[in-house]
């Protein structure tokens, strides 16, 4: 072989292996884990609140083809840790008190315990489809897990079979689950019904509440540094960016749509004041006590340990699509964060 065919050989292999990287670099591309982080205002503090008023933002949010959605809520492991704890400056709400009672409730009724219960909803989720039966354990270990949302997501599914739950266990179980169906939050308003039409039984706890129990626990003189500066609260709450926001969700609540709303606290520009005015603020106010700069730090470790919880949830689901629905205060800096994972593809509200 010549010297020639030897160098027209390397240029040969060289090209096909530099489109095999092309290929393989449009494959992976094609394969990243994508994400929106949907900021939104906490529902529970809307008075007189009506799902009629985010039904258009559910029905633009259904167009996006989630996969998994996930919210503001504690994971069961971690409430179990906090209440195993016995640390009085850690206090679960009553709320998630109530989640770990059921929990606890279901395990022994099941004789499963909190790990077996995650194995088993890890199994029956791979499965292309679920028989009844199935979605009924289902429910019981997402129950078992102190995942009621998720559990309420499988008793929409199952409820008109009332012949699977006949037991005296079966039917207070599924009183409780009913009863939150009404429930005016993101979790049963917002998250419930948009997998439930999407044909999905994902719905993943991605927060970690832990921050201001640890600002309580070592900065306590927070709330008397608060007390005694009275004119930065003041000043915040007068800002254009809240008082536009407040002005939008007036006007949503009067006509039943929150739309403008939603597309305002998931803007650049809202996020850009918001975090300005409720975040910096911090590092300005210059309290003798430094308790100022530790609420600044551990509100951003609160926000890692979420983008922590949002990376471990897409590790079970690499690839697939992720909905995120988190307190609007949250949004800028998750992005930020999630921007820098290179297998994330952030997606635009």
């Amino acid at each position: 072989m010549t010297y020639t065919s030897i160098r027209s050989s390397q240029r040969f292999l060289l090209l096909l292996l530099l489109l095999s990287l092309g290929a393989a670099k449009a494959q992976n591309t094609a394969k990243k884990t994508q994400v929106l982080i949907l900021g939104t205002t906490h529902l529970s503090q809307i008075d007189n609140f009506d799902p009629q008023m985010i039904e258009p933002v559910v029905q633009k949010l259904e167009t996006f083809n989630f996969d998994v959605v996930c919210i503001e809520k504690m994971p069961g492991q971690l409430l179990y840790d906090i209440d195993r704890r016995k640390d009085p400056d850690f206090q679960l709400t009553s709320r998630d008190a109530n989640h770990l009672r059921w929990a606890d409730s279901v395990q022994q009724f099941r004789k499963v315990s909190f790990a077996q219960a995650k194995d088993r909803i890890y199994v029956l989720l791979k499965k292309e489809s679920l028989t009844l039966p199935e979605r009924k354990e289902l429910l019981y270990h997402y129950v078992a897990t102190a995942n009621i949302p998720a559990a309420v997501l499988q008793y929409r599914y199952l409820q008109e079979q009332e012949a699977l739950f006949s037991s005296e266990f079966d039917q207070k179980l599924t009183t409780y689950l009913a009863s939150k169906l009404d429930n005016a939050n993101e979790y049963y308003s917002m998250a419930v019904p948009l997998a439930f039409r999407s044909g999905h039984n994902i719905i993943e706890p991605i927060d970690n509440f832990q921050e201001m129990s640890f600002q309580k626990k070592y900065f306590p003189m927070f709330e008397k540094d608060l007390e005694e500066h009275p004119e930065f609260i003041a000043m915040v709450m007068e800002l254009p960016v809240y008082t536009k926001s407040q002005q939008l969700m007036n006007t949503g609540v009067t006509e039943k749509d929150l739309t403008a709303l939603y597309e305002y606290i998931n803007s650049d520009t809202y996020m850009d004041q918001d975090y300005k005015a409720q975040w910096e603020l911090w590092l300005k106010t210059e309290f003798d006590s430094r308790s100022d700069r530790a609420r600044y730090s551990y509100w951003e470790m609160r926000n890692l340990q979420i983008a922590a919880n949002i990376l471990a949830v897409a590790a079970k689901h690499p690839g697939k699509k992720l909905l995120v629905i988190i307190g609007s205060a949250h949004k800028s800096y998750l992005e930020k964060f999630l921007h820098q994972v290179k297998d994330f593809e952030v997606l635009t509200y």
